[in-house]
């Protein structure tokens, strides 16, 4: 079984089943006793890659000797497949009796980073079975974190680095942004187009599996920042019509219905659909609609009311939607048929 994120892909073996948690991927055996763990961290191309790996390393098997899980513990070593670098070690202790830790990149960056997944396999103690085979458990744990392949979408990355400074138009599509990316900005570039409640539009550049954001205020040699917009809301339309956005209707407060786009990373975007109300209202009803971007996959529309409703839509989308990734606003827009603007409180 293909156990994949956005982040890394590996073969999970039969057995395991996922758990949720906070900050990692979780795997768990119940026959086995055995647990393990996926995370990653982006890094900047301009870090070595041994110095990256070693130091998370370090991290990891610190946190194991202040648990008692690693009373002994090989040194890191580093290895080379094909074209992705890995730092592992095994250490021995209480509980986890054993662990196998490994920190997996590509040798090469893309775009200037490089994902680094970081896969640990624990073995807790399995009544009746004795002290664990570390030799055995090792070579299992090895053989899984062979087929890991850190940023399964990094061949669509790799095409748009390809591409260099050249923007294809007919791939661009509306990004909603926090001003934290404004933060790298030149002092004297153009601020971009603010739609309220601290967010900014961006033109995300689609290729099939990853995306690079530009802002229409940096090329002036593909036309004017309108113009380019228009092309980006014509672009998510046609995107919208074919169904690469999911569209489902639900029954929010009051027994009024709701809509909800996404989990696709075009969904916030669809902000900026042409003729965004007629849509909506088609589902919702004529009248006072508004929408809530609460992060980049996903997109709430529902009818106004009033401001006790809008609160109580507001605290539905907070429980559902909280700790997304890349979170946008909890604020709310209205939506009329001469576009958007940001709603008061």
């Amino acid at each position: 079984m293909l156990a994949e994120t956005k982040y890394f892909a590996f073969d999970l073996p039969d057995g395991f089943v996922e758990q949720s948690a906070d900050a990692c991927s979780s795997f768990v055996h119940a026959e086995d006793h055995r647990e393990i763990t996926v995370a990653s961290v982006m890094a900047k191309e301009e870090a070595g890659v041994d110095e990256v790996l070693r130091r998370l390393a370090e991290q990891r098997l610190e946190i194991l000797r202040q648990n008692g899980a690693a009373e002994h513990a090989l040194p890191i070593s580093f290895a080379d497949r094909n074209d992705r670098r890995i730092a592992s070690f095994v250490a021995v202790g209480r509980d986890p009796m054993v662990s196998f830790c490994a920190n997996v990149t590509h040798t090469r960056a893309v775009m200037g980073q490089r994902c680094v997944v970081m896969f640990c396999v624990y073995q807790y103690f399995k009544p009746g079975a004795g002290a664990p085979n570390v030799d055995l458990f090792e070579r299992f744990a090895r053989t899984v974190a062979d087929t890991i392949q850190p940023l399964p979408q990094r061949k669509a990355l790799e095409r748009g680095e390809e591409q260099g400074a050249t923007v294809d138009p007919t791939r661009l599509y509306p990004y909603l942004v926090p001003s934290g990316y404004l933060e790298r900005r030149p002092p004297t570039a153009p601020t971009p187009r603010a739609l309220g409640h601290g967010l900014y539009l961006a033109l995300a550049e689609d290729f099939d599996g990853a995306a690079k954001i530009h802002f229409a205020e940096d090329m002036p040699s593909l036309g004017a920042p309108d113009a380019l917009v228009e092309i980006a809301k014509s672009n998510i339309a046609r995107a919208a019509s074919e169904r690469r956005v999911t569209i489902q209707r639900f029954e929010g407060p009051r027994g009024l219905p709701a809509m909800i786009l996404g989990p696709e990373w075009l969904a916030a975007g669809c902000l900026l659909l042409p003729n965004l109300h007629s849509f909506a209202a088609g589902h919702l009803g004529n009248g006072p609609l508004c929408a809530s971007v609460p992060h980049r996959d996903a997109m709430l529309l529902f009818r106004q009311e009033d401001a006790a409703y809008r609160r109580e839509m507001q605290s539905l989308i907070a429980q559902n939607e909280a700790g997304a990734p890349k979170p946008l606003t909890h604020g709310l827009f209205a939506v009329t048929p001469d576009g958007i603007t940001p709603l008061a409180p």
